[in-house]
């Protein structure tokens, strides 16, 4: 584990020596999900298919970013720093803030071993950093788990350096599927269960205007155009994304966003 120079001293530091700060966050946390909407996609692999294209994508665009050089990056929500070990090749530094206490494997303890890699436990609205400390800052189907979006955004420009990218996947509550669906007891029913665990549900529409106000986006995007069928997702899932991809670029299930902090 590196060093780093944190803006406040930690309540504590928990079994494995991270760093430790008290939240008042009431939902969202990863010890609080309940994934009564996947039991099923997760159990067939559809999850684990749709994770793996979302770190595809991201890993790709930190590699365009970074252009061959070694990079201090920090991830928002990154669970036991799994991520890691996709961009390690990358990183000069890597901060994982993740606010939930969680029991670490034997993957996540090395992690901890690595030089480059360390975990801060505290809230994205409040990341005891420097000013302009990262040069990318990730948040992979996390950042709509965080109570205040708006503090969240503040904090990530401050963090970031002059140029410094912002990388984040977001479900998409208006995907051609839910479009379709709109006005019908089961898409308010599923919304409504969404919004036990998560504070923000955008449209591609929402979030580009609602990140547009703090950063330049650079790229911004759909995928994943089929939702879960069982036996079916695996053979039709690859064919409609590429259609997708191409057609309706602003309604797959997932939005992809890279921005710039251009200020």
């Amino acid at each position: 584990m590196f060093q780093i120079k944190l803006n406040s001293l930690p309540d504590y530091f928990d079994e494995y020596n991270q760093p430790c700060y008290l939240l008042k966050q009431k939902k969202g946390l990863v010890e609080d999900r309940n994934d009564y909407l996947h039991i099923d996609a997760l159990a067939d692999g559809y999850v684990t298919a749709v994770s793996t294209t979302l770190r595809l994508w991201v890993s790709q665009q930190v590699s365009l970013a970074a252009a061959g050089r070694k990079v201090d990056m920090l991830e928002v929500g990154g669970a036991t720093g799994v991520f890691f070990d996709w961009v390690k090749e990358t990183a000069c530094t890597y901060i994982n803030i993740e606010p939930c206490p969680m029991l670490l494997d034997e993957k996540a303890l090395e992690r901890l071993k690595d030089s480059r890699y360390m975990c801060i436990k505290c809230s994205g609205e409040d990341i005891p950093l420097q000013d302009e400390s990262v040069d990318i800052i990730l948040a992979i189907s996390s950042f709509d788990h965080i109570p205040d979006h708006r503090k969240a955004l503040r904090e990530i420009k401050r963090l970031l350096r002059k140029n410094g990218l912002f990388i984040l996947t977001l479900n998409n509550r208006r995907s051609w599927w839910k479009s379709l669906l709109s006005g019908s007891d089961y898409l308010k029913k599923r919304e409504e269960l969404i919004a036990k665990d998560h504070y923000i549900q955008w449209s591609f529409s929402e979030c580009e205007s609602n990140l547009s106000q703090f950063f330049t986006i650079e790229n911004m995007c759909t995928t994943t155009f089929f939702t879960f069928v069982p036996q079916v997702w695996r053979y039709v899932l690859p064919i409609t994304n590429s259609i997708g991809e191409s057609l309706f670029p602003k309604y797959g299930s997932n939005i992809l966003v890279v921005c710039r902090n251009a200020d």
